[in-house]
C-alpha cells in the first residue's frame, strides 16, 4: 500500500544543497522582517529585535555555507522544519479542499436551481402565450 504523503527523512545531497540556498533567502527575509518589525513581527519585538534578526541572518548564512561546503550538515534543520510544517500542511490541505468542495458544490446547486427556475418560468410563459393565442383565435 502506498502512502499519499511521505516525509523525506533521508534527503539527497542535492536536496540539502537546494534547501540551503532556499533557506538563505527565507531566513534572510525573516531577519529583515524582524529588523523592521513588519508583517509577522508587527507586534513589536522590543529589545529582542536585534538578537532575533541577527540569529535569523546567522542561520541564513550558516545554511548557505553548509550548502557550499558540506550539504549533509543541513539535514537537522531540513528535517526539523519538515516535521514542523507537515501537520500544518496536512490540516490546511483538508481545510482548503473542503472549503473549495462545499463552495463549488453550493454554487453548482445554486446554479442548477436557478436554471431549473428559469426553465420553469419559460415553460409557464410558453403555456400562457399558447393560452392567450387560443383565446384570440376563438
Amino acid at each position: 500500500m502506498s502512502k499519499l504523503i511521505e516525509i523525506d527523512l533521508h534527503p539527497s545531497k542535492t536536496t540539502l544543497r537546494q534547501f540551503g540556498w532556499i533557506a538563505l533567502v527565507g531566513f534572510g527575509l525573516l531577519g529583515l522582517l524582524a529588523w523592521y518589525e513588519t508583517l509577522i513581527f508587527s507586534f513589536g519585538l522590543g529589545a529582542a529585535r536585534e538578537p532575533v534578526a541577527f540569529t535569523l541572518w546567522g542561520l541564513a548564512g550558516l545554511t548557505a555555507l553548509f550548502s557550499l561546503v558540506f550539504p549533509s550538515a543541513n539535514r537537522p534543520i531540513y528535517i526539523g522544519l519538515t516535521l514542523l510544517a507537515f501537520p500544518i500542511g496536512f490540516v490546511l490541505s483538508y481545510v482548503i479542499m473542503g472549503t473549495l468542495f462545499y463552495c463549488i458544490d453550493g454554487v453548482s446547486i445554486g446554479a442548477a436551481r436557478l436554471l431549473l427556475l428559469l426553465l420553469l418560468e419559460l415553460e409557464a410563459l410558453h403555456h400562457l402565450r399558447m393560452h392567450i393565442e387560443l383565446r384570440l383565435v376563438v
